[in-house]
């Protein structure tokens, strides 16, 4: 199990704090320090789960009325996820009548 998101969202997490404010509501949900091991959440995890950070996953989704300044954070066990390039599974038509030309 592990998270992953977008830098617009990490921002967020690292000011907000266990009371569900950005004052002083108790610890910080998202602990960016190494060294503060024993002093909040486990450093670079969130829920006890790693987090990565990636801008493919967009920021800019609409929710009722509020437009383009949602965020996703999607949750789950990518052990178990399957990725595939779709440059390597394509062909391109003109190999293909490139390829035939040439055989005749």
């Amino acid at each position: 199990m592990a998270y992953v998101t977008n830098a617009k969202v990490m921002g967020g997490l690292k000011k907000l704090r266990a009371g569900g404010s950005t004052t002083t509501d108790g610890a910080f949900l998202y602990n960016t320090d190494l060294q503060a091991v024993g002093r909040g959440p486990t450093p670079l995890t969130l829920n006890g789960y790693p987090i990565a950070v990636t801008n493919a996953v967009p920021s800019n989704l609409t929710k009722g009325t509020s437009s383009s300044v949602c965020s996703a954070l999607v949750a789950g066990d990518f052990s178990q996820a399957m990725l595939a390039s779709t440059a390597t599974a394509l062909r391109s038509p003109w190999a293909l009548t490139l390829t035939t030309s040439a055989k005749r």
